[in-house]
């Protein structure tokens, strides 16, 4: 059997000649009285099965970029969400990707009604990070009853470095009860006079020294603060930090986190793996 249009190339070659005109008029308005039927008939969309409830947790922004940002001693930024569930939502945590970002919560607020709106904020230290294109995410997790979690990106350019903190996050794990020192530099990559007028730690367990400056191999002046933790600190985990002051408008105010995690000195103490205590975060 042959196609729909054999079949009429044959019927029109049997047709005398002066009904072909009018049959293939006939032929050539069939597709414009299908269309005119297909627009008659109900064109709503129907229910789509199987497809995902909206979340209830809905951000303005899934992503935030700043692209290339000015020479600041502090770049932040907010991540702003609306609870259009039916039912209270509880932000549990907020996990980046970098601890220099520090997100928190608007004013600590946790649960959130049904079409209430709150934010977080994230703020990236300069000084503690390399100059160049930077990409990073949160991971905000809650219950709204069941858990869930959704992930948002924050991405910027960091100018070429001006002073810088390094290392910018500093770690003590005490495992022998013994105590221990960490050394961090401010070093000024400007040619400028740097000073540090003071160094304040969030936490008794911290002891700060700020030593005398010194002059790098690429002739930058650098200033050493030692940081020293005692003997049998603790146990547990704490996460504090210090706020380092200098003479520099710009750089006035520097912040490094510092975690601290010591081993319970007897086998009768037991510490969760979870276990906790952030005494205070820049």
């Amino acid at each position: 059997m042959g196609t729909l249009g054999e079949s009429m190339a044959r019927l029109l070659a049997r047709c005398p000649a002066r009904w072909r005109v009018a049959l293939c008029a006939a032929v050539g308005l069939i597709p414009f009285a299908l269309a005119v039927t297909a627009g008659c008939l109900d064109a709503s969309p129907g229910e789509i099965h199987g497809s995902r409830p909206l979340a209830p947790l809905s951000f303005r922004q899934y992503a935030v970029n700043l692209r290339k940002v000015p020479a600041r001693p502090i770049i932040p930024a907010h991540f702003e969400f609306i609870n259009r569930g039916s039912t209270p939502l509880k932000i549990t945590e907020l996990e980046p990707s970098c601890g220099c970002l520090n997100p928190k919560l608007e004013g600590d607020k946790q649960i959130f009604q049904p079409g209430e709106v709150g934010r977080f904020f994230v703020r990236v230290a300069t000084a503690n990070e390399t100059p160049g294109p930077k990409h990073y995410t949160i991971k905000v997790k809650y219950e709204a009853p069941e858990p869930a979690e959704e992930l948002l990106t924050f991405r910027l350019e960091l100018p070429q470095r001006k002073l810088t903190v390094e290392p910018s996050e500093v770690y003590f794990y005490q495992l022998n009860g013994q105590p221990d020192e960490r050394t961090i530099y401010v070093t000024d990559y400007r040619g400028g006079d740097l000073a540090i007028e003071s160094v304040e730690s969030s936490s008794e367990l911290v002891a700060t020294t700020i030593g005398a400056a010194e002059t790098t191999e690429g002739g930058h002046r650098r200033i050493p603060i030692q940081l020293g933790i005692p003997a049998n600190v603790p146990a547990g985990r704490r996460v504090t930090s210090v706020k380092i002051r200098t003479n520099d408008p710009d750089y006035h105010s520097l912040y490094v986190p510092i975690l601290i995690e010591a081993l319970p000195t007897t086998e009768n103490t037991i510490i969760p793996a979870s276990a906790e205590t952030v005494e205070e975060q820049p």
